[in-house]
């Protein structure tokens, strides 16, 4: 009622003082040692003279409470990235299960008697490549996991254009699958 209309209106509630708040020498002190050493609050601590629970507040009012915050030199993140498509694609093979009509186990259970009127079910496989310089992806259906029909897949996907070229670099998590020999007899022909 003292202040009024205007003690009604949203206003931080901040105190007015705050005589134990820690110096702005001292927090300078502590950003600077964050910075030049890039420790946490635990080894800062120490080396400043403060508890590590003001290093804390002082380290999250100053926007520097990640350590990935205070060091990185430049705002920009650090990426590979390859300058025309078609010079590293990524590729990848998939393999679902397939599920029954009605439902899987959940709704089906596991007994034997569903198993056997179901039959095997066995999987799809699909063949997943994205392009590094465009990130264009192609995923294509294939009959089975092999080398050969990774290597003939991956030489049909998009990025290759009208004139059907083939992709320069390939990387992929399932060497063993995949053959050095197979993929490079396709992308020499």
């Amino acid at each position: 009622r003292a202040e009024g209309w205007p003690g009604l209106e949203d206003r931080s509630s901040r105190p007015h003082r705050s005589p134990r708040l820690t110096p702005p020498d001292e927090v300078a002190a502590i950003l600077q040692a964050r910075v030049d050493r890039r420790w946490g609050p635990h080894r800062l601590g120490p080396l400043t003279g403060h508890p590590r629970s003001t290093v804390y507040a002082v380290l999250a009012r100053a926007g520097y409470s990640r350590l990935r915050d205070a060091d990185r030199l430049s705002g920009v993140p650090v990426r590979y990235v390859n300058d025309h498509p078609g010079s590293l694609v990524h590729q990848d093979h998939k393999k679902l299960g397939r599920i029954p009509d009605g439902g899987g186990h959940r709704l089906l259970g596991r007994s034997t008697e569903t198993r056997r009127a179901r039959g095997q079910l066995g999987y799809d496989h699909f063949e997943v490549v994205v392009d590094d310089a465009t990130r264009l992806a192609y995923v294509a259906h294939v009959p089975n996991e092999s080398a050969r029909t990774a290597s003939q897949r991956g030489r049909r996907w998009p990025g290759c254009g009208r004139r059907r070229s083939t992709f320069r670099n390939r990387c992929s998590t399932a060497e063993l699958c995949r053959r050095r020999t197979t993929i490079d007899a396709v992308r020499v022909s």
